[in-house]
């Protein structure tokens, strides 16, 4: 019975880890997704397909200019980091202007894909601090869960002698396993 209830609990963590760590802004170095679709490049037209419209992008000394369905364009500099100005093709204030208020593409997450694009990361991969850490953390939650006696007795058995746990100890010890390893899980994925 015990071993039933720590399979499903280790299989909610999984599922709880994996859906936390979904976004809808994915950027990807051969494309990616805007609001959950995705981008269409036309590399030899200079061309985006979103949503069933076309962007046209053009990379000119430095400056990616994005020309928008309505005919507005988006300029930004080298960086991508979403410091680009918008020009109107009629002139007029454009200073509270949004691309996402009329249905259009973000600005800044259109710039980083085409960026990404334009430029991909070559070389080895590279894994983060906060990638180490989450699987530190599974992997700890994950012993906590398949061995929440051996876990007991590192935590507080080795303080008494002939220590034995009680059946709400190795519970609680298993709950904590699983919520470990759902942080580990969405330290992985990049959730904080």
């Amino acid at each position: 019975m015990r071993n039933k209830i720590r399979i499903w609990l280790l299989a909610l963590a999984l599922a709880a880890g994996l859906c936390s760590g979904c976004t809808n802004d994915v950027i990807e170095a051969k494309g990616g997704y805007i609001d959950g679709e995705r981008l269409l490049f036309d590399d030899s037209a200079q061309k985006i397909v979103w949503r069933e419209e076309s962007y046209f992008y053009q990379y000119e000394d430095g400056k990616l200019t994005i020309t928008y369905p309505n005919g507005y364009r988006y300029v930004s500099g080298l960086s991508g980091n979403g410091s680009g100005s918008w020009q109107a093709p009629l002139g007029g204030d454009l200073s509270s202007f949004s691309a996402k208020s009329l249905g259009y593409a973000d600005q800044e997450l259109m710039t980083q894909a085409v960026m990404a694009r334009l430029f991909p990361v070559e070389g080895k991969p590279h894994i983060s601090g906060q990638t180490l850490l989450g699987m530190a953390l599974f992997a700890s939650g994950l012993l906590g869960v398949i061995k929440p006696r051996f876990c007991w007795m590192l935590s507080y058995g080795w303080r008494f002698k002939n220590a034995e746990p009680s059946d709400a100890a190795l519970a609680v010890q298993c709950i904590g396993g699983v919520i470990l390893s759902v942080i580990g899980i969405i330290a992985i994925l990049g959730g904080f």
